[in-house]
C-alpha cells in the first residue's frame, strides 16, 4: 500500500464453540507510516456476498477507489479479509457456513487484533452481507468501538420478494467457468457471468472497475444467504442492531 506497511496473515478459527481450529482465515494487515493522534485504531474490513478481500483495495486508480489507501493516509491499520468459503480463506462445506459463523469469525479476529496486537480501538466497517456479518458481530460480543455499514437498508416487511430476487442474480459455482474446477460443493453461489454490471452497478459505473469485477468474482455459500432472515431480517427489538 501507498501509505502503510502490510503483511499476510494466516489465522486459525472455528466456526463454532468446541470445534477444532481447522479452518483459517486469510488476510491482509496494513499499519499507517504515520498514525493519526491520539490511541492506535484499525479497521476491520469485511467484504460483501460472491467479494473477497480485494473490495477492500481495488487495482484500479487506486488513489481513487482504495479504502485501504485512504485509511492508512489518515492514520489508521488496517485488517481487510477473505471470509470463510472465499479466495485465499478455508472453502468448508458450505452448510456450516452462516451469518451467525461469520459473525463469530469476526469475532475471533477481533480478539486476536486486541490480544496479541494490542489495539483497543477496533472498528468493523462491512460492504452489504459484510455489513450484515458486522452487525452481527457487534450486537452480540460488543467488543467493537465503532461500526461503519454501507450497501445495506434495514428494509420492513422484507418478504419473498426479495429472496426472489436474490436468488435469480447467483447460481451454483460448480457450474461457472471460473469455479468449475475448485473443488466446491453445490451449496456454494456466485454470479450469473456477465451479470455483474446490471446486479451492482449504474450505467456510469467505470467500464475498468466493471470488468475487472466481472474477471475476479467470487462465491457465496446458499446458507449465507438464507440465514438473513434469522438475522438482518428480524424487526426491531428482535435484531442484532439494536443491541450495539
Amino acid at each position: 500500500a501507498s501509505y502503510g506497511n502490510c503483511r499476510s496473515v494466516t489465522l486459525p478459527v472455528v466456526l463454532a464453540d468446541g470445534q477444532p481450529a481447522s479452518q483459517t482465515i486469510s488476510a491482509t494487515y496494513c499499519a499507517p507510516l504515520s498514525w493519526a493522534a491520539g490511541p492506535h485504531e484499525v479497521d476491520v474490513l469485511t467484504p460483501g456476498a460472491t467479494y473477497n478481500r480485494a473490495y477492500w483495495n481495488w487495482p484500479q486508480d487506486p488513489a481513487l477507489y482504495s479504502y485501504v489507501d485512504k485509511t492508512l493516509a489518515a492514520g489508521r491499520a488496517t485488517l481487510d479479509y477473505d471470509r470463510v468459503g472465499t479466495w485465499l480463506s478455508s472453502h468448508p462445506l458450505s452448510v456450516g457456513i452462516s451469518i451467525t459463523t461469520d459473525a463469530y469469525v469476526l469475532h475471533q479476529i477481533v480478539t486476536w487484533l486486541r490480544g496479541s496486537l494490542g489495539y483497543d480501538q477496533v472498528n468493523l466497517v462491512g460492504h452489504s452481507l459484510g455489513s450484515v456479518i458486522s452487525i452481527q458481530e457487534a450486537g452480540t460480543y460488543g467488543d467493537v468501538r465503532r461500526v461503519v455499514v454501507t450497501g445495506l437498508l434495514h428494509a420492513p416487511n422484507v418478504g419473498t420478494g426479495f429472496a426472489t430476487t436474490l436468488a435469480s442474480l447467483v447460481y451454483p459455482a460448480d457450474l461457472d467457468p471460473q469455479f468449475m474446477f475448485a473443488g466446491l460443493d453445490a451449496g456454494y453461489l456466485t454470479t450469473l457471468p456477465g451479470d455483474r454490471t446490471a446486479d451492482f452497478y449504474s450505467s456510469a459505473a467505470d467500464p475498468t472497475v466493471v470488468s475487472y469485477d466481472e474477471a475476479h468474482k467470487d462465491v457465496v455459500a446458499t446458507t449465507d444467504l438464507s440465514s438473513l432472515a434469522t438475522t438482518w431480517a428480524l424487526p426491531a427489538g428482535a435484531n442484532a442492531s439494536d443491541f450495539i
